[in-house]
């Protein structure tokens, strides 16, 4: 009889992105070997075994967790076959269920995404969201279209669980997935279903919802920082001479913003000035106005034909 694959599940955390999720499908006896790959010395888990690792890219954290996603460590050449699974994955059933059915014939095993109809919207989900640079991502799509046109209306793959049995094979292509996203996106759902086609590696592309079935739930809470790994990376691209150029960048932004606002207020003092000027004039006219019936009420004429008035209202209340 032959023995039974060597299994492990694994992860990966890089840069305090988000705290490590606790998986109770690891504990028992029996359970398989549940491993995170970090670079935090200080990270515990009741649940996982914590090995600290130096990320592939001390500037891009993202990239550094990718590379251990997709071509693994030296660590898992311990075993025939590994389960990847994202941190915000929480697994409900025994891995070797998953490893099991998804690896029946096949050497590689992920769900279909279950909420995108082809590669093409998934290209522009990330872009229209901002997951990655939109210039790279639209560098990519064009590659693919010249190349591989057909690849961007597939049903696109979902990599946040990902079973491989430990072949050449398998390494190959997941080397080749590595080029891509090195090269284009970090995103590495945009490149799968291209990696696949151009290696011929045959995979089981499994119905799942992505959000709820009876192996899993994603996503949980993990108290991700967003953003914090991209400034990091961006902090690093900016060298001292740079830096003083940025600096006075956001200087002469805040010139411009401060002399628009001083504009805007001198010309609501200029309108508030003018409305009263146009106050005063009024009420310049309404005095002249009041001089002007004094002077009539005061004069002769008016004296003399008071009582004419007083005759016209005696006979106007009469008629009324």
């Amino acid at each position: 009889m032959s023995q039974p694959p060597r299994r492990a599940v694994y992860t990966a955390i890089f840069g305090g992105y988000e705290q490590l999720h606790e998986q109770p499908m690891a504990a028992g006896d029996d359970a398989l070997p549940f491993i995170c790959f970090t670079d935090d010395p200080e990270l515990t888990s009741e649940t996982w075994e914590v090995r600290v690792i130096p990320p592939r890219f001390r500037k891009d954290l993202i990239r550094s967790a990718r590379h251990v996603k997709i071509e693994g460590h030296p660590d898992l050449s311990a075993f025939d076959e590994t389960l990847w699974i994202d941190n915000t994955v929480h697994l409900h059933v025994d891995p070797n269920e998953i490893l099991d059915a998804w690896l029946d014939g096949f050497d590689l095993g992920l769900p279909k995404h279950s909420y995108r109809r082809s590669v093409i919207a998934e290209f522009d989900a990330i872009a229209e969201v901002g997951y990655d640079d939109p210039d790279r991502v639209y560098e990519q799509l064009l590659h693919y279209l010249a190349t591989e046109d057909a690849v961007v209306d597939e049903p696109p793959l979902w990599t946040a669980l990902l079973a491989r049995r430990h072949t050449d094979a398998v390494a190959s292509a997941m080397r080749l997935w590595m080029d891509h996203v090195l090269r284009y996106s970090r995103r590495d759902q945009l490149s799968i279903n291209y990696v696949l086609r151009e290696s011929g590696l045959e995979a089981r592309r499994v119905d799942l919802n992505n959000f709820n079935s009876a192996l899993h739930k994603w996503p949980v809470e993990v108290d991700r920082k967003w953003g914090r790994s991209d400034s990091r990376f961006q902090d690093a691209l900016r060298a001292p001479r740079v830096a003083v150029g940025h600096l006075q960048n956001e200087n002469d932004e805040l010139q411009r913003e401060i002399e628009k606002r001083e504009a805007e207020i001198a010309r609501r003092e200029a309108e508030i000035a003018a409305r009263e000027a146009d106050l005063a004039g009024a009420e310049g006219r309404a005095e002249l106005a009041q001089t002007e019936l004094a002077n009539v009420q005061a004069s002769a004429s008016w004296r003399l034909t008071a009582g004419l008035r007083g005759i016209r209202a005696r006979l106007r209340r009469r008629a009324g």
